[in-house]
């Protein structure tokens, strides 16, 4: 049976909810699109189906998923396993800094090439050292229609901090991406461009974040009504304020 004519029980190995199905139907072909949805909705189960269907179709071989420190391994021991579909060929491995060499050689699996689904994971601290991004490099490389998920994506808001600067480098090889995140945006308008400018260097408009900062943010200084104001509200003495335009 193809996957055309697989009914919903035997599409999906876990039962999706109806916003889960939702999000497949619309976006599952897009090239980049962010789950911007709070803990506990699934996002995990909508990235693993989406993959195993892309996979299907030929359309992707291989996944690199960039996830905070412990949850990356959850994706390979927990996730994966609980919620990749019965028909999908697939293998995983998790990249650890400190692996012993029999987990090294093990982990080397994952980049030999075959007609099975790829599927990597690695911490976000794992691309501010030189193996960890030589070994996510290498990843994409070997890959085929490669697929990039940042999952808890806010850990690159920062467009000046070395582990979004190496993703930035990543994005040339891949052709689907995603991200997820219940918070986008946690302190200013600033937090949304490195976000966004991952999925599509065109998303906002802009390629440069200084002016993305111009277009969505106006910059107060002292001697401003309104910094004086907050300044006299708050007794912090802040270089810039931002303001949403």
């Amino acid at each position: 049976m193809d996957q055309t004519t697989r009914s919903i029980e035997t599409k999906f190995k876990t039962k999706p909810f109806k916003h889960q199905l939702e999000c497949l139907a619309q976006f599952g072909r897009r090239e980049h699109f962010a789950l911007l949805a709070e803990m506990g909705t699934g996002k995990t189960f909508i990235i693993i189906n989406n993959a195993a269907d892309l996979w299907s179709d030929g359309l992707c071989g291989s996944v690199l998923v960039l996830a905070p420190n412990g949850v990356h391994s959850n994706w390979t021991r927990i996730e994966l396993p609980k919620h990749m579909p019965e028909w999908v060929r697939w293998r995983s491995a998790t990249w650890q800094a400190d692996a012993s060499k029999t987990e090294q050689k093990e982990f080397e699996g994952i980049f030999e090439p075959g007609d099975d689904l790829r599927i990597m994971s690695m911490n976000w601290e794992s691309l501010q050292n030189k193996r960890g991004i030589e070994a996510a490099t290498r990843f994409c490389r070997s890959s085929r229609q490669l697929m990039i998920v940042c999952d808890e994506s806010d850990a690159i808001k920062n467009p000046s901090a070395k582990r979004t600067k190496e993703l930035m480098k990543l994005k040339k090889y891949s052709h689907w991406r995603r991200i997820m995140t219940g918070t986008p945006i946690t302190n200013s308008p600033y937090d949304a461009f490195s976000h966004f400018s991952f999925l599509d260097t065109w998303i906002l408009g802009t390629d440069s974040y200084y002016a993305f900062k111009a277009e969505y943010a106006e910059l107060l200084r002292p001697g401003n009504r309104l910094y004086d104001g907050i300044v006299q509200r708050t007794g912090r003495s802040p270089q810039v304020v931002a303001r949403d335009a």
